[in-house]
């Protein structure tokens, strides 16, 4: 029978996730002075790199920023041959935002090592491992996005 963790076992588990917080954190601080990017350049370049392409209202939405706001984001994004603008072929009034070439040689030689190292990593775990860890992930970050949905100070930083 499973037993549930002591809260030394579950402190260990939260000071882990605190120091990945930091490292990931360092670790876009380093990509962004590599791209020569400010960290909310970069932030709206890995929003629209997961994204594939979206809308300059659904980056604004993601970034938690004014459509106006994001508009300069883009601007200076486009300008550094980061992003190219597109007119939305359904609605001619929305601009589409994807990313180039450029961006996608930025983003690999950023990320390329650490992703390089963790497919490493993870190939040292069991199937079933992995299954529990992506859960256990999927679940913390549910945890964050309940939190900063409900906290308005929390969701102003």
């Amino acid at each position: 029978m499973a037993r549930h963790a002591t809260a030394a076992e579950s402190e260990r588990v939260a000071s882990a996730i605190r120091g990945l917080a930091a490292a990931l954190d360092r670790l876009d601080e380093a990509a962004a002075a590599e791209l020569g990017l400010g960290r909310s350049d970069l932030a709206a370049m890995e929003i629209v790199s997961r994204h594939g392409t979206l809308t300059a209202g659904q980056l604004a939405e993601q970034l938690r920023l004014t459509t106006g706001a994001v508009t300069g984001v883009v601007d200076r994004m486009e300008g550094m041959g980061y992003f190219r603008r597109q007119n939305d072929p359904r609605d001619g009034r929305k601009v589409m935002v994807q990313l180039t070439a450029k961006a996608r040689a930025g983003e690999e030689k950023a990320f390329d090592p650490i992703g390089r190292d963790l497919q490493k990593l993870l190939a040292t775990y069991r199937t079933e491992d992995l299954v529990l860890i992506a859960d256990f992930l999927e679940k913390t970050q549910s945890v964050v996005h309940r939190v900063l949905s409900r906290d308005p100070l929390i969701r102003m930083a």
